[in-house]
């Protein structure tokens, strides 16, 4: 690359006349511009880079996806023009993005992978089942603690692209407004993809910036003919532009500095900052000299995106200090998770005498050190294995199946994961079946996997005492899922063995005739309507597999929060106080109810959302109950004495819910805290209600 193009690189504002600039500074060869991509790449200058990639998109060069595949999402800090980049590369571009992984980059890049992913695969492959691990991933997505609004909205856009009824319910939840919302999402992201790249930047520049990043510059921006900052009196071209240009190239991620000088003043460096950064900023940075909480920070990022020799170096310089002990076992969880043995041992050889004892570390570790020698191995997890049958240990448990599918025996994982669904605490199965699906779609099995029948049938259980009608709606659902997935399981082995049978008869025949050597190859178009179907009952399966788990979840979380109700009410018992104010009528209700509609005050919403998520959890179905005409619905409310016809009834413990029956309408007043009830009821009262 010629120091001209270079200068432009650094000097080009993103704007549609400095892209257009650098776009006719290409060479034509396509080759050499690869070479100036992977240059780019090895150097590791990100504005440089992305401003080489638009350049190229913008004067119609070609990309191939094999970039993604070869350099990840690192280099990325903008979702949506990445997404654009991505959508118009050639080659199997989900097969690309595939290979990279969500914890090295923005969340807003990984968001726009996946949708482009589904998009090219539903162009590309129409009528095939999306990948496993694609469906997989978009779901982990939804765990990740700092999923941004914009992220979420891409995710639902592309489960209407998958037309995927449980990702859709994960990504927006279920209601006319929420699939409207996907809905024009979908709407206004295709429309971004299919307009030219150039029109997302701006004309001009905006005070001297037009990128979507934070301000990196090390030099201020200086037209070449205004007079120079230092005050010579020459034009900037004339005195220092040199000197400027010079610093432009060690720009760093904090504007006004070069890496050198940011490594100088280390000490300023904020958490905020460290958080803002690429991986590949981070890795210029001196992270050892860091303060406590922007190291840790960076530490725990670089960790995450498996860069490891800067997490050991650091290490190595500072030692086990307790201030980094977390991070150190967060760092060797993630070698391990990698199957890293080497940098597990570099990270113990580094905390010297402060490492843990080997028997104190987690048991993937120890499988991990013992994976050099397959008899080393496998005498290890017979000893992990023994040890788990004389410890019930549930937390060892899981350790065993992580160490197991992280492995390069991740079939042999998958049956351990299902034998440890049986024996561990309920608050850890989510996480091994959502193991045994990330690595069947590993191993390109399908998605639904038999055990899911155990986890509904443990779902399914309840606790002596445990009546709720919600209860008994989800579990309702749960089954006839469940009834679903066995049917459409069942079809698609009956399809697999007719297709084995009829290909078996078909080279019994060919075997048998003489035929020319192209029609020894033509398969049958009945044979290919078969295959054709099994296709399609696959796609089925797996998103009914799919809607299961997500009903399956529902149906745990309504157990968890009865059980949490349970425990507020009875840790809630009644004081003196509260003997007082729950003095009343209790509400005479006799024969069956009619059925009611209710009627909620204005900004109710808003009222539940402000409140401890538990109180929502109890006023809705108490409230649904109670206009369903259910008996049992009406035992504890209470007549308030200063209100005609005004009840409360106690909700979550501290809280009361106000309401009215009329013959066709259960009218809500509002939900407060005990404390407040005496000055609510003296408001209704004073509103004659």
């Amino acid at each position: 690359m010629s120091p001209k193009v270079r200068a432009a690189l650094i000097t080009q504002p993103l704007t549609q006349a400095g892209l257009r600039e650098i776009a006719a500074l290409l060479p034509e060869d396509d080759a050499e511009l690869l070479a100036w991509i992977e240059e780019a790449y090895q150097r590791a200058e990100v504005d440089e880079l992305e401003k080489l990639l638009y350049a190229a998109a913008i004067a119609g060069r070609k990309l191939s996806a094999t970039l993604i595949a070869e350099h990840g999402l690192e280099p990325f800090r903008d979702g949506y023009r990445f997404g654009w980049l991505a959508a118009h590369m050639e080659g199997d571009v989900t097969a690309a993005l595939l290979t990279t992984s969500a914890d090295s980059t923005a969340i807003m890049v990984s968001a726009y992978a996946m949708y482009v992913a589904a998009r090219w695969w539903a162009q590309h492959r129409s009528g095939e089942a999306f990948p496993g691990k694609l469906v997989v991933s978009a779901r982990n997505l939804h765990s990740y603690p700092d999923v941004t609004p914009d992220a979420a909205a891409t995710m639902g856009a592309m489960a209407v692209l998958m037309k995927d009824a449980a990702l859709q319910r994960m990504w927006g939840g279920e209601g006319r407004s929420a699939e409207q919302m996907r809905a024009e999402n979908f709407k206004r992201i295709e429309g971004f993809l299919e307009a030219p790249l150039v029109e997302s930047f701006p004309e001009k520049e905006n005070r001297g910036y037009a990128g979507s990043q934070p301000m990196r510059r090390a030099v201020e921006r200086i037209g070449r003919n205004e007079p120079c900052r230092c005050g010579s009196g020459k034009k900037y071209k004339n005195c220092c532009l040199k000197e400027d240009e010079d610093r432009l190239r060690r720009s760093s991620a904090v504007a006004g500095k070069t890496w050198d000088e940011l490594d100088q003043g280390i000490e300023a460096v904020t958490k905020a900052q460290v958080l803002q950064m690429t991986l590949p900023e981070l890795v210029h940075l001196n992270v050892a000299y860091l303060l406590d909480e922007p190291q840790q920070s960076a530490l725990a990022r670089l960790a995450k995106g498996d860069h490891f020799d800067e997490v050991v170096s650091v290490f190595r310089e500072l030692g086990l200090p307790e201030r980094l002990r977390a991070n150190w076992v967060f760092a060797v969880r993630e070698a391990t998770s990698a199957w890293r043995r080497d940098v597990v041992l570099q990270l113990l050889e580094a905390a010297g005498d402060a490492a843990p004892p080997l028997e104190n570390l987690e048991g993937s570790v120890r499988l991990l050190l013992a994976s050099h020698d397959p008899g080393e191995f496998c005498a290890a997890v017979e000893a992990e294995s023994l040890a788990l049958l004389k410890s019930h240990d549930s937390e060892e448990l899981i350790s065993l199946v992580a160490g197991l599918t992280w492995s390069p025996y991740r079939a042999l994982g998958i049956m351990v994961a299902r034998g440890a669904l049986l024996l561990t605490e309920a608050k850890h199965s989510a996480w091994v079946f959502d193991e045994i699906l990330s690595k069947r779609a590993d191993l390109d099995l399908p998605i639904d996997d038999p055990v899911a029948d155990l986890l509904d049938e443990r779902a399914s259980r309840r606790d002596a005492g445990q009546d709720d009608a919600a209860l008994d709606e989800a579990q309702a659902k749960l089954e006839a899922k469940a009834a679903e997935v066995r049917q459409v399981r069942e079809k698609l082995a009956a399809m697999q063995r007719e297709i084995a049978l009829r290909e078996k008869r078909e080279r019994r025949a060919a075997a048998e005739q003489t035929q020319t050597a192209a029609a020894s190859r033509a398969e049958p178009a009945e044979l290919r309507e078969m295959r054709r179907k099994m296709e399609t009952l696959k796609a089925l399966l797996k998103e009914r597999g799919e809607e299961r788990v997500s009903l399956r979840r529902e149906l745990e979380q309504l157990h968890t929060d009865y059980a949490a109700l349970q425990a507020a009410q009875e840790a809630g018992a009644p004081t003196q106080e509260e003997d007082e104010e729950e003095e009343g009528e209790a509400l005479e209700v006799r024969g069956q109810q009619p059925l009611r509609l209710i009627a909620f005050p204005k900004k109710f919403q808003e009222l539940l959302a402000s409140l401890p998520p538990q109180v929502g959890r109890a006023v809705l179905p108490l409230l649904g109950r109670l206009a369903s005409g259910e008996p049992a619905a009406f035992k504890g409310l209470v007549k308030i004495r200063e209100c005609a016809e005004v009840v409360r009834a106690r909700v979550a413990g501290d809280y009361r819910l106000l309401l009215r029956f009329t013959p066709e309408v259960v009218e809500v007043f509002d939900v407060v805290d005990r404390r407040d009830l005496q000055r609510r009821v003296k408001l209704l009262g004073a509103k004659g209600a």
